[in-house]
């Protein structure tokens, strides 16, 4: 009974007396198999979790390191007026005439007899299209981010009926302009437009428009140099009343890539009427503006320039020029009537309008509606 037992517990003897030795090797493999391996052989489980991680970074981080490096360094780099190439502020010659020659293409349909020129200040030289009659009282226009002066194009015939139109092309930007030193805050912004303002000539009785980022120059300016401006209009001025939101960002920093659909993306986002039109004048109207700007974005060697910025509610108040605030109910970069709400609280003096079924995009879409509201208050 005790052998009987002792061979129970020990498999290895029950192989044994059962002649089977031929198995007994087979057996101490299987049993090792299950067995954990000894301490110091192989990676621990924690150890190959870390290489996982570090790999998963690695393939995360490269190509925003190679993003960093191709596309955002130099973006935010200001330029060195000492290190200038024969074609700045292009990436190529071949890049300057393919921009240019489309440019030229689409300032030959400005909707308005026109001159222009090329006006020089310390920051740059200017491009500068001049419409209306002599004797009108100056209209200055200053475009978008992103845009030339061709943006104002649906407005200009209307505008340029009782007003001499200066429609800019902003340093710094896509347009026929040459930013010789970077204009990197609202001062050097603000200096720049007043030395624009006076090698034109045009004196105390200005009226400046601008839209988007535009607009935040004109709002700058006038909190700077109230002396100069008879009227001041903000079309939906970047910023200046709230913050710009996360998703400008991430896109904006999008289109630093060299894909045609960031753009779209961008500008269907910023342009939700326009974006979203299905007649052909609006659809070809987008693809135009899109067009433009992704040809802007590959051909220039843009640098980051200054940006906008919240005004505080002191600095609202304290606007003396008459102001016109207009803002589609469906912007995107702040809700439209949390800012109405917010002017009529703290600079009730400005009058602000309210457009309907519009977003960034009203000037076009709202068309007449805008330019009835601009031109009641400019007289």
């Amino acid at each position: 009974m005790a052998g009987e037992r002792e061979i129970a517990r020990s498999p290895h003897r029950k192989i044994a007396r059962s002649g089977d030795l031929m198995d007994y090797p087979f057996f101490l493999a299987a049993s090792s198999a299950n067995e954990p391996p000894p301490p110091g052989k192989g990676p621990s489980r924690w150890r190959r979790r870390a290489l996982w991680a570090l790999a998963l970074g690695a393939a995360v981080l490269s190509p925003l390191l190679l993003c960093w490096v191709v596309f955002l360094r130099p973006y935010l780099t200001p330029i060195d007026p000492a290190r200038l190439t024969a074609y700045h502020p292009f990436r190529s010659e071949e890049a300057r005439e393919r921009y240019l020659a489309h440019y030229d293409a689409v300032g030959r349909q400005w909707p308005a007899a026109s001159t222009t020129l090329l006006v020089p200040t310390s920051y740059g030289r200017t491009f500068v299209r001049v419409s209306g009659p002599a004797t009108g009282p100056p209209l200055v226009l200053l475009p978008g981010g992103g845009s030339s002066l061709h943006m104002w194009a649906p407005n200009v015939a209307a505008l340029s009926e009782h007003c001499r139109v200066y429609a800019v092309d902003r340093l710094g930007d896509i347009g026929r302009s040459t930013c010789l030193r970077p204009l990197r805050t609202n001062a050097e912004v603000v200096e720049n437009l007043d030395e624009l303002f006076t090698v034109l000539q045009l004196g105390t009785d200005i009226r400046l428009m601008g839209l988007s980022y535009g607009g935040w120059e004109a709002a700058e300016y006038a909190l700077v140099h109230p002396e100069r401006l008879a009227r001041v209009v903000l079309i939906a001025p970047a910023a200046t009343l709230f913050n710009l939101p996360p998703d400008f960002a991430w896109r904006g920093l999008l289109l630093l890539l060299p894909y045609r659909g960031f753009m779209e993306s961008m500008m269907r986002w910023s342009l939700p009427h326009l974006g979203t039109a299905t007649d052909p004048a609006g659809r070809k109207q987008f693809d135009s503006l899109v067009d433009e700007a992704y040809l802007g974005m590959r051909s220039f060697d843009l640098r980051q320039g200054a940006i906008p910025r919240v005004l505080s509610d002191e600095q609202l108040a304290s606007i003396q020029p008459p102001m016109l605030f207009i803002v589609g109910e469906d912007e995107t970069l702040y809700p439209a009537s949390d800012a109405v709400a917010r002017l009529a609280r703290i600079a009730p003096r400005v009058h602000a309008e309210l457009i309907r079924g519009a977003g960034h995009d009203l000037t076009w879409v709202k068309r007449a509606q805008v330019e009835a509201a601009v031109l009641t208050f400019l007289r």
